[in-house]
């Protein structure tokens, strides 16, 4: 069915937005559909604002298709006090052309969540984040903040994202709940580079205590963090599960030593390629989460239409091979 809007005014800090919204179609269990980029601007104004009286920042959407952001000024799903807190599922599709310059703290495809699931959205590498003067730059998400659980789950970044402040990532910034909403990162991965400002992670510049990263891999380059700190600062070294940084560029290990717990012994670049990293990234092989036509895919994929990785010859328990 459809579900009709009506003008909104959709109001982001720093800025003010009045636009004409098209009617949004919706399943039989009330998910929004986007198709096209008029949906995803349209669904974003509806997160935003208040509509008819109801707050709609649960609201579900599905991605039917990539979407192609070329010259739209993009502002973000949630903010403020209107924190997104819905399911928001890519079906594996991308974001593509979103092209964020601002002055504006805490931008990315999402401004501002709270306990949400973002699963299966791939943010293409014709995207990037900039922001001048301020920090929490980040391709999925500027901050959080609230309680619960924040959950991404097969999501992938190829954006490179630029801070002038602190706390850019690749896909949450900064969490600001001081520990009262746990962030979840399960499968996913990132290439693009984060840089600028300073206390820099590739999922998050601040964890705050509060979160997991599990089965998840970088490949791009993370300059000004803490430390060794590259995949995210403000949690222990036991919350990053069967998750590797392998990127050499990001630290001079003549100088500091790459953080033992996301350091991937033996990794060469043959990995990505010949099954080894997918394999690995599948852990004791009990649930299966990452996949990869070998000979084809330049590197492991989430997506269960792609083949299963099996390991030749004989494996412990644990799924290592002997």
């Amino acid at each position: 069915m459809r579900k009709a809007l009506l003008s909104l005014a959709a109001f982001v800090v720093g800025m003010t937005m009045t636009q004409q919204v098209s009617a949004l179609e919706m399943d039989v269990d009330s998910v929004y559909q986007i198709s096209t980029t008029q949906d995803l601007m349209d669904f974003a104004v509806l997160v935003n604002d208040t509509v008819g009286g109801v707050d709609n920042s649960a609201a579900n959407a599905v991605l039917t298709a990539d979407i192609d952001l070329t010259d739209q000024t993009w502002v973000p799903i949630g903010w403020g006090d209107r924190k997104y807190k819905g399911t928001f599922d890519g079906k594996f599709h991308r974001i593509k052309n979103m092209v964020i310059n601002s002055t504006i703290k805490e931008q990315g495809f999402f401004g501002v969540l709270e306990s949400a699931t973002i699963k299966n959205v791939i943010i293409d590498k014709s995207s990037s984040v900039t922001i001048s003067g301020e920090g929490c730059a980040a391709a999925f998400a500027g901050c959080c903040n609230g309680s619960g659980t924040l959950t991404f789950e097969n999501c992938g970044n190829e954006a490179n994202v630029h801070g002038e402040k602190a706390n850019n990532a690749a896909f949450v910034g900064c969490n600001y709940s001081n520990g009262a909403l746990k962030i979840v990162i399960k499968n996913c991965y990132n290439t693009g580079s984060v840089d600028g400002g300073w206390e820099n992670g590739v999922f998050s510049g601040w964890f705050a205590s509060a979160g997991q990263v599990i089965n998840c891999f970088n490949l791009g380059k993370i300059s000004q963090m803490q430390d060794n700190m590259t995949l995210g600062r403000g949690l222990d070294d036991s919350n990053f599960v069967n998750s590797w940084d392998l990127n050499e560029e990001s630290i001079d290990t003549t100088k500091i030593k790459r953080r033992e717990c996301y350091t991937l012994t033996d990794f060469t670049a043959e990995w990505l390629t010949d099954g080894q990293l997918c394999y690995t990234l599948n852990g004791d092989q009990s649930e299966i989460g990452w996949y990869q036509n070998i000979g084809e895919d330049a590197m492991p994929t989430f997506n269960p239409s792609h083949k299963q990785v099996y390991a030749i010859g004989e494996v412990h328990c644990n799924g290592d091979l002997k």
